[in-house]
């Protein structure tokens, strides 16, 4: 059986490979599955401008192509947001930041996630 739904959950930061799972990512929307991204924990320092790291250049490349894919909705937890002494906004204008209550219904109810 395969999956009808897949979450990709990126939850580490820095991480050396975030790049390539984002392109795997971004390649399994040409599957008939329905694929989210979300950005959780240390994770959400990807997407943040102005962070006190640079973010890695492929992993930029990879997630301004996501602009690209009005298809595959991409979200960051807001608690995690939060939880980090400075603010980091603004987020990419592609980004949707949800509440913990939206992010625990993602993962319970996709049929196949992967963590990162």
């Amino acid at each position: 059986m395969s999956a009808q739904s897949v979450l990709y959950c990126f939850t580490n930061y820095p991480s050396p490979t975030s790049a390539e799972y984002l392109d795997i990512a971004l390649t399994s929307t040409v599957f008939d599955q329905k694929t989210t991204i979300v950005f959780i924990d240390e994770g959400v320092h990807h997407l943040l401008a102005g962070s006190e790291s640079e973010r890695p250049t492929d992993f930029q490349k990879s997630l301004d192509g996501l602009r690209l894919m009005d298809e595959i909705p991409i979200y960051v937890s807001k608690a995690s947001i939060n939880k980090n002494e400075k603010i980091f906004l603004p987020l990419p204008e592609f980004v949707e930041i949800k509440p913990d209550s939206f992010i625990s219904y993602l993962l319970n109810s996709t049929d196949q996630i992967f963590c990162f």
